[in-house]
């Protein structure tokens, strides 16, 4: 249950719960005086919120990956020349991979899925 508080009156707090929709009256003891569902603008406002949360949510995690794939470059980038002569492939094929998922997130982030 998430519940956003705020005080109405000096005896009265006002507490909306997102998960069930409703707002809640209560005394200044914390007893409840009502309860009633969202009006058609708050549904509206929490969708809005809930859209706005989950691109939040997709933006940190779009750059949690691209930094990730920037660490596995910059490690390439400081392997000695000789190590990777020695073994080009799995270089290779962690660059590739890097490469890709940056491509990838990218592409979802330009196309606005996630």
């Amino acid at each position: 249950m998430t519940i956003i508080e705020e005080h109405n009156e000096p005896d009265e707090i006002l507490r909306w719960d997102r998960d069930a929709r409703e707002v809640i009256t209560e005394d200044a003891e914390g007893e409840e005086i009502s309860r009633r569902p969202y009006t058609d603008e708050e549904n509206a406002a929490e969708d809005n919120a809930l859209v706005i949360e989950s691109n939040e949510r997709n933006r940190l995690s779009i750059e949690e990956a691209l930094e990730n794939a920037l660490v596995e470059i910059q490690t390439i980038i400081d392997t000695p020349n000789a190590t990777i002569n020695s073994s080009p492939a799995a270089h290779i094929k962690t660059l590739a991979r890097a490469q890709r998922r940056m491509i990838r997130l990218l592409t979802r982030r330009l196309d606005g899925s996630s």
